[in-house]
């Protein structure tokens, strides 16, 4: 028996806990101790999944990485950038004003900004060499530290997990 002063300066006896309300406390507090270490855990594996990006609605998660998925296309003008760039050229009017053909690989600011220029390094890895190669940027992409307080980095981060180290 342990005893304790109150606030109004009596004597309390405080009975130690019965193995029993120790095993219910403890079952009581594992799942709230335990539960966001497994939401971690299955967001490891989920986040980076093709899986979450197809069911989740999100046009960004959906098209991740595309430059880096291409093998062997004959791209004679490669686009990339920005969204500026993802949005605002169309392969299809190139082809059509030009005769060559073209693929725009832009990403969104975020990728660009944590994943620096790793898309088209692995584009044109796998590809043969473009004749032109078409960089448009923002001008707020040339300070990048200024922008990684504004711009989301959330899909950035899920292209990165997704990739080998």
């Amino acid at each position: 028996m342990v005893t304790s002063d109150n606030k109004h300066g009596a004597k309390e006896e405080a009975f130690p806990a019965s193995s029993s309300r120790r095993r219910s406390l403890v079952l009581y507090l594992l799942p709230l101790i335990l539960v966001p270490y497994l939401l971690l855990l299955i967001a490891l594996f989920l986040v980076p999944s093709r899986w979450l990006a197809v069911r989740s609605g999100n046009t960004y998660l959906a098209n991740l990485g595309y430059g880096a998925t291409l093998h062997h296309a004959d791209c004679q003008i490669v686009v990339y950038g920005d969204s500026t760039a993802m949005v605002g050229i169309d392969p299809a009017v190139l082809r059509e004003r030009t005769g060559l053909s073209a693929c725009n690989i832009a990403e969104f600011e975020g990728m660009t900004i944590l994943n620096g220029t790793m898309i088209v390094d692995q584009y044109l890895a796998q590809n043969q060499r473009p004749k032109y190669l078409v960089f448009l940027y923002t001008p707020e992409d040339f300070q990048p530290e200024s922008q990684r307080a504004m711009v989301g980095m959330f899909e950035g981060l899920t292209w990165r997990f997704g990739q080998p180290p």
